[in-house]
């Protein structure tokens, strides 16, 4: 591969991975996910305060996703 072809390659990469959309939205998509295991790993739950801290992340996700992301969309 010549050196044109390889900056053409890293650049098409490097574009395609921090698109906004393709970021955000991947990003969003586990966003309660993510904020529930980041709660499990500094303490041990049982099973019953684990679905209540799945049921508040998905509560902020939800709030998010109805508050939230129509301001960011505005702009």
């Amino acid at each position: 591969m010549n050196k044109k072809n390889y900056r053409a390659l890293v650049l098409s990469f490097l574009l395609f991975f921090t698109s906004c959309s393709l970021v955000g939205e991947w990003w969003y998509e586990r966003l309660d996910k993510i904020i529930a295991n980041y709660f499990y790993e500094y303490a041990e739950f049982d099973k019953k305060q684990k679905e209540e801290i799945k049921n508040i992340s998905e509560l902020y996700h939800d709030w998010l996703s109805k508050k939230e992301l129509p301001k960011y969309r505005s702009f």
